[in-house]
């Protein structure tokens, strides 16, 4: 059980300091670690939605980061979005199932967002507050902590960037 719970404490630490990103991309790399790891700790405490939406929330990571300018298909968001509902009915759990999924569906229209000032505001409002009920049912103590330190985080970078304009990175020359 230590091994479980250290295992999400290197997840916290990668998700938390996710909101503290400057980019969007470095913000989708540190989730894509973050989402790994918890998937690897929710597995263990037998949790298997929690386990399996992380899965689809590190592949989510990857392919987000890809999408740096304002002309991007809706497919890839609306792919991933129907991977969390598909991926929630295989795991059900029973209606606790629906906490994270409604949590990563609206934390995916919020990491689909060029600005980081939206990313943090969707994620601290909205799947943060889900995501911690699910972990407090599931046992999660790093998940607990991690959503707790998520909506503080979020809302310290909504303060730290509020004067600039949010960042909106190039798109990359082919």
């Amino acid at each position: 059980m230590i091994v479980t719970q250290l295992i999400g404490g290197v997840a916290l630490v990668c998700v938390v300091l996710a909101y503290q990103a400057e980019t969007r991309q470095r913000i989708m790399y540190l989730q894509f670690a973050g989402s790994l790891l918890f998937a690897t700790h929710f597995l263990l405490l037998d949790a298997m939605t929690g386990a399996a939406l992380n899965l689809v929330a590190a592949l989510r990571a990857f392919v987000f980061a890809k999408y740096k300018h304002q002309k991007r298909p809706l497919t890839p968001l609306i792919t991933i979005i129907g991977l969390f509902v598909i991926v929630c009915g295989l795991t059900w759990e029973g209606p606790r199932s629906l906490l994270p999924m409604i949590a990563m569906v609206t934390s995916s229209i919020g990491f689909w967002q060029l600005h980081t000032q939206k990313i943090r505001w969707m994620v601290s409002a909205t799947s943060s507050p889900l995501w911690l009920i699910y972990n407090v049912l599931s046992g999660s103590i790093p998940g607990i902590a991690t959503e707790l330190l998520n909506m503080v985080s979020a809302s310290v970078g909504l303060w730290r960037y509020r004067t600039k304009k949010p960042p909106i990175e190039a798109p990359t020359r082919r």
